[in-house]
């Protein structure tokens, strides 16, 4: 349960407190005297130790990389955007440095949470200190963070603050052990270290990430569909400037925060949203789905199709994610479909099926559109293209229907015209196990006699029957004839030995 941050003291500009984080935390001033300030000067918004959201989300990924990894925690990391992929010491290290940076930018308002953090991290990993000089300065870690965080002079003690912050009281007691008793052992002290690791990681960090990715979706969603409903009442205008104004004003360069912000949103919301391009309800449409599809895929074609090469201008690999992200929603759609029929015949319903037939449009466009082959063939190495084609693939050939079938050949052909279907082993695979396969019973009419139908299917069982003799008959005269040479050179090697024991030098 997350239980928010309750700020210790508004009082005095000077004193060394928790970071309020409250829900409304990022428009809140943290003292009277900024209420104040922010009333006469209407600034809002405060200087941060951190240069932008994605600094402090980069120095967390870094920064808990070692720690994810020894304890196996169950969420994963970017490791993708990690600076070192073969060291999580090092990733440790980098993001020690960063936050030190951001502790002489403010040492006096630097929020505990961080700096609590990186002297944990960096005594229990990076220290090259004697056992003796590491406990007493993980003592001293350890109670120099419960004096901050749950300090007894604002108006409630220290077991009343840890209830309200969900804070372990096992922390709190080895913290009296440590200021009133005995030093506690070094086992111990690391056991409570991680502890409270855990805790700052849960309570501090993730509730940070969680909240501001909230926000920031919240408004990039808002400014989505204020997009797409100004496209609908003048369709004739491409109006896809402000959208990119904002990516590259809010995001910048980061081409990671628009495939896990954006792209979603986008697909979501534009690319296969009915209402904006039908402008009706799809749910009743039953079997005139398929026939529909066409038609809304060149309406969702003309309305975005000059936004999303404006995005490939600044981001020329984001077509791979778009790609493959369509027909990842694709296939989870489906897989729900075939999970609610319970080995019964899955039906969808008309906007489900519209909607899958929009994303295989959409992909099957990005893949094959000649105006698209500079970026897939410049922009991307071989293996990238193994690995984005081959999971494509495995989304796609999961199903049997005309639409799956058709961006399977699609796929093998781009994959062709590149150069990389040899290295496709998923393709080789798929290729193989065709000719294993049995193909699927199907009801055909036929004008003929049932006697005669009957007679075509034996005549046909008994040309199995003579192509398998055949085919056994080939195999063993195959291997015989493998046995006959492995023999010959046998005997010839026997002939050498000979030769060899006969000389007399």
């Amino acid at each position: 349960m997350n239980v928010d941050f309750i700020p210790l003291d508004d009082s005095d500009d000077d004193d060394d407190d928790l970071l309020t984080l409250s829900q409304d935390w990022i428009a809140l001033p943290t003292s009277k005297r900024a209420k104040l300030q922010f009333i006469s000067t209407k600034q809002a918004l405060q200087t941060t130790p951190w240069k932008d959201w994605s600094e402090f989300e980069s120095v967390y990924h870094h920064l808990f990389h070692h720690y994810n990894l020894l304890n196996q925690a169950s969420h994963t990391l970017h490791v993708d955007t990690l600076k070192f992929q073969r060291s999580s010491l090092a990733n440790l290290q980098h993001a020690c440095d960063i936050i030190a940076m951001w502790r002489s930018r403010s040492s006096q308002h630097f929020p505990t949470c961080v700096d609590a953090t990186q002297q944990l991290m960096h005594t229990l990993y990076l220290s090259s200190s004697s056992a003796e000089a590491q406990r007493r300065l993980l003592a001293l870690a350890i109670s120099r963070t419960v004096n901050r965080l749950l300090d007894a002079s604002h108006s409630k003690s220290a077991v009343e603050w840890s209830m309200q912050l969900n804070f372990p009281l096992q922390i709190v007691q080895i913290r009296h052990e440590i200021v009133h008793h005995h030093l506690p052992s070094l086992q111990s002290l690391k056991q409570h270290a991680m502890l409270l690791l855990n805790w700052l990681n849960t309570h501090y960090w993730q509730f940070q990430l969680n909240k501001v990715s909230k926000i920031c979706n919240a408004n990039l969603k808002e400014r989505v569909i204020k997009f797409r409903n100004e496209h609908n009442k003048n369709s004739e205008k491409q109006e896809h400037q402000p959208v990119i104004d904002y990516l590259q004003q809010e995001l910048g360069a980061n081409s990671l925060a628009v495939m896990k912000y954006f792209v979603p949103l986008f697909i979501d919301e534009c690319l296969v949203h009915l209402e904006s391009l039908s402008g009706k309800n799809t749910n009743n449409i039953g079997n005139d789905a398929e026939k529909i599809i066409p038609e809304l895929f060149t309406c969702s074609f003309v309305k975005y199709n000059s936004l999303i090469r404006a995005l490939f201008e600044l981001y020329p690999r984001l077509i791979a994610h778009l790609a493959l992200l369509l027909l990842q929603k694709r296939c989870r759609i489906l897989t729900d479909i075939n999970r609610r029929a319970k080995g019964m015949k899955a039906i969808a319903s008309g906007s489900e099926r519209i909607v899958c037939g929009l994303m295989v449009g959409w992909s099957a466009s990005l893949v094959m559109d000649e105006d698209y082959h500079s970026l897939w063939s410049v922009h991307f190495a071989p293996k990238e293209i193994v690995f984005v084609f081959q999971n494509a693939l495995k989304y796609a050939s999961q199903f049997n229907d005309e639409l799956s079938m058709e961006m399977v050949r699609n796929l093998k052909k781009k994959a062709i015209q590149l150069g990389v279907n040899k290295d496709m082993h998923y393709l080789r695979n798929m290729t193989v196990l065709q000719n294993y396969v049995e193909p699927l019973w199907r009801n055909a009419r036929s004008d003929a006699s049932l006697a005669k139908l009957m007679d075509a299917r034996s005549e046909a069982r008994k040309l199995d029957e003579k192509l398998l003799a055949m085919t056994q008959q080939t195999n063993r005269m195959n291997h015989k004839q493998v046995q006959d040479e492995d023999e010959d050179e046998d005997d010839e090697d026997v002939d050498v030995e000979e030769e060899i024991a006969a000389c007399k030098w």
